[in-house]
């Protein structure tokens, strides 16, 4: 089984960046006119602009699977959690969004007391990497059973 490494999608980065370029020159507009509102406007929209342009360079945000386990990279900060580590994963719910989730295995002793009394799972991935959330789970607990099986 080789490795492979997935990326976020590009259009969800693209339009968050489109808007904040709009509110960002709607500020710019306002500090011509010696508007205090329009610099606070540059300065959250312009900071905006390059954290939605960040997860388009590829070394800052994947998801790498491998024999060992997977990788996620987030802000260039990676961690890495062995298959053996954690329990199915599975997607879970919010009002408004979808996650991968997972649990970790007693043995690991990266169990998140915190995380699962509050949301009920240990961890989540921080993207669904340019697929579909349920597709993602699929091929995690796929690529887990693959090599834990050998």
């Amino acid at each position: 089984m080789n490795t492979i490494t997935l990326r976020p999608g590009k259009t969800k980065a693209l339009l968050l960046a489109l808007l904040s370029l709009a509110f960002l020159a709607i500020g710019l507009q306002m500090v011509e006119k010696q508007v205090l509102i329009g610099q606070v406007l540059v300065v959250f929209f312009g900071i905006g602009t390059v954290v939605s342009l960040v997860p388009l360079i590829p070394s800052a945000f994947y998801l790498k699977l491998t024999q060992e386990g997977f990788e996620v990279c987030k802000l260039f900060k990676k961690s890495f959690t062995r298959w053996d580590e954690v329990g199915s994963f599975t997607v879970s719910y919010t009002s408004t969004s979808k996650f991968v989730v997972f649990n970790y295995t007693d043995k690991s002793r990266k169990r998140a007391r915190t995380s699962q009394a509050l949301a009920g799972y240990d961890a989540a991935l921080p993207d669904s990497f340019g697929m579909k959330v349920e597709e993602l789970a699929d091929l995690m607990n796929k690529w887990k059973k693959k090599v834990l099986n050998k």
